[in-house]
């Protein structure tokens, strides 16, 4: 029988780039493998929450929203097994008021648990727990053959980690169960205090990562000269309610608030007026440190009060570039070419901010021992042009792109950028499905499998 299926146009979270799709939506998990022998072309979608087009494919799509059923919880053990459609969200409001939060969390809630596996995410711990297939228990995953496979860190244990970080490639997760873990309040004590340069701030990260749970530096990339890099660094730990945190009980089910309606003008938000937002930011911090109690939302989600948050960059829409450079000595020097070309190129960021990784797992997952840099870039030829010419600089410094934002990186350097298990990943995927059933319109773009010349 046929499935319904419909043209949709469609793109990730940044609006850019926007593509045609043939989409089915199954109701439930049994009407996949009829979608699969009916398609010739593939690729699972959650959320949307991808930037770029690793979750677009122009010749089919699975969108899995309404797959998301919960199927058990053991608050004892604080394991949770759910279908790959439900949120995060949906998860920690679950797992909150029984003590439990997911030992990665990403700058948003409402991503599927499906697509964090599939793009391997991290937070702002990712130094101290890692990112997320870590914590990942096992996993179903549905293969291009139709057979279903059982995968975990020892059993299946090169498709597991070739499904962390493998953008959708290796198959369709069904389920997946995750180790949770254990908190006894709502709130965190933070510590933020003014860098002066990104010098400083990389040194913050390195004095602080012994003592801290989650590590953060937002920066003015407006400052130049010796102040270039200037910033915020927060650091955060876990507190109990003795120490002033927030009973459990008392957390509340998610709730989207304020909507963006429309996408506002791109003139709105424009290098002057987040010049003038990045000064009175940086204004309003002290140079000393600063302790205070903060709520779990309010540290974790700031942006998902705001619904459709992305339209405030306006129709073209935006890129969140993000890039690692590897730990060395003279990653802060990196870090400082990076930022004056950007400046040097006119061009402009909404936002910066800087993250401190340890090491991954996943085979094409993107963090490395190193920082990385998130850039919100308005959609113009000339970032694209300037994306282009710093691709190519972070990949001659050891750095990489992370694949679920990336829309413009070129097959070449994204060779040279995960060369060393990018053949082992490859072969894997092409034993698991050596028609390419499973395809993206990224996947394409950069020839991810290899055999576009073979």
């Amino acid at each position: 029988m046929n499935q319904p299926r419909k043209q949709q146009f469609l793109s990730g979270w940044g609006n850019y780039p926007k593509a045609e799709c043939i989409t089915y939506r199954p109701e439930k998990q049994s009407d996949i493998p009829a979608i699969l022998q009916e398609s010739n072309s593939l690729i699972a979608r959650g959320q949307g929450r991808s930037y770029g087009d690793a979750s677009l494919n122009k010749n089919g799509m699975i969108l899995s929203e309404r797959l998301d059923k919960f199927l058990n919880f053991d608050k004892n053990e604080g394991v949770i097994t759910v279908q790959a459609g439900v949120t995060l969200a949906e998860i920690l409001d679950i797992t909150i008021p029984s003590g439990w939060i997911l030992p990665a969390i990403p700058g948003t809630k409402y991503v599927s648990a499906g697509g964090a596996f599939a793009c391997n995410i991290h937070g702002k711990n990712h130094f101290k727990e890692g990112d997320f297939a870590r914590h990942v228990i096992n996993i179903s995953i549905l293969l291009a053959s139709g057979e279903e496979l059982e995968c975990s860190a020892s059993e299946n244990a090169d498709i597991f980690w070739a499904t962390a970080g493998g953008m959708g490639l290796a198959g369709i997760i069904k389920r997946i169960s995750i180790k949770l873990k254990p908190i006894k309040s709502l709130s965190l004590s933070t510590q933020t205090k003014k860098t002066k340069n990104i010098f400083e701030m990389v040194e913050c990260f390195k004095a602080s990562k012994d003592n801290s749970d989650y590590m953060i530096g937002w920066i003015d990339h407006f400052a130049t000269g010796e102040k270039l890099g200037r910033g915020v660094f927060e650091k955060a730990v876990h507190i109990g309610e003795d120490k002033g945190g927030n009973k459990l009980s008392q957390h509340k089910p998610s709730r989207k608030g304020i909507a963006v309606q429309k996408f506002f003008p791109s003139f709105i938000l424009n290098k002057y007026s987040m010049a003038l937002y990045n000064l009175k930011r940086f204004a309003s911090y002290v140079n000393d440190w600063k302790e205070q109690i903060v709520d779990f939302d309010g540290f974790f989600h700031p942006l998902d009060n705001l619904q459709n948050w992305n339209r405030l960059y306006g129709k073209n829409g935006f890129f969140q570039y993000q890039f690692i450079l590897p730990e060395t000595e003279n990653v802060a020097d990196d870090l400082q070419k990076i930022l004056t070309f950007i400046q040097a190129s006119g061009q402009f960021s909404f936002l910066a901010v800087l993250k401190y990784h340890g090491d991954h797992k996943g085979l094409l997952s993107f963090p490395i021992r190193g920082y990385s840099l998130a850039l919100d870039f308005p959609n113009t030829p000339e970032v694209h042009k300037l994306q282009q010419d710093l691709n190519q600089k972070i990949a001659d410094m050891g750095g990489r792109i992370y694949l679920a934002k990336d829309a413009l990186l070129t097959t070449d350097l994204f060779t040279q950028m995960y060369k060393t298990e990018l053949p082992k990943w490859r072969k894997i995927i092409k034993k698991l499905d050596p028609n390419g059933k499973f395809d993206s319109n990224m996947a394409r773009r950069l020839n991810m499998r290899g055999d576009a010349n073979a």
